[in-house]
């Protein structure tokens, strides 16, 4: 059976493998133009890399334990499910259901009418839950205070940037810049155990 260290460094590397993946998806669709090919591999790349972050993002919540606390459970739950919601509604619905329905009638390129509801939920939680773990991780010192400060700003300007004139572009280099953050939070977890007493064991005197 795999021990709880060997468990968080291959959620970390899959998270950093993950966020290479979106990272090169973005610049493939960027890159796209009419090139539907390039457009499609952009999304398949996107998919697997929101599976696999998915899959490995609950070691950044269960290597914070116990002093994450209730707040940050709450808030990781919206977090991860906003980032699941939005991978669904970015890939699977609009690179692959929405083109094909397009195809069937030209009336529904711009999919059906329920995924602006998605979109919008899924932002939520993912905002919201987002601002809440990240508060939580900055409280327990576990990982670096950098990256978490980055990953808060992003969702922050992504939230903000989706209103502006130029929402494509700010949102997508806020995308890239929160998948480097989460490389650089994702690193820490390939530290060994005993990178982490010191501040484990000042959070716990603190508390006491």
């Amino acid at each position: 059976m795999l021990s709880p260290q060997v468990l968080f460094r291959l959620s970390g590397f899959g998270l950093i493998s993950a966020s290479g993946l979106i990272i090169l998806a973005h610049i493939c669709q960027l890159l796209s133009g009419q090139n539907d090919t390039l457009a499609l591999a952009g999304g398949l790349l996107l998919l697997m890399g929101g599976l696999i972050a998915c899959l490995c993002l609950p070691a950044l919540f269960l290597r914070q334990l116990p002093g994450v606390g209730i707040g940050g459970l709450i808030g990781f739950i919206g977090f991860s499910l906003g980032m699941f919601l939005l991978n669904i509604d970015a890939t699977m619905l609009n690179v692959f259901l929405v083109p094909w329905l397009a195809n069937m009638d030209p009336k529904l390129a711009q999919g059906p009418g329920g995924l602006g509801g998605l979109f919008l939920v899924s932002s939520l939680l993912q905002l919201v839950g987002g601002i809440i773990f990240c508060l939580s991780s900055l409280r327990t010192e576990i990982f670096p205070r950098w990256p978490v400060l980055l990953l808060l700003a992003t969702l922050l300007v992504q939230a903000i940037g989706g209103t502006l004139q130029e929402a494509g572009i700010v949102t997508l280099i806020a995308s890239l810049v929160f998948y480097c953050a989460l490389v650089w939070m994702s690193m820490t977890l390939l530290k060994a155990p005993e990178a982490f007493s010191d501040r484990e064991a000042s959070f716990s005197e603190a508390r006491a």
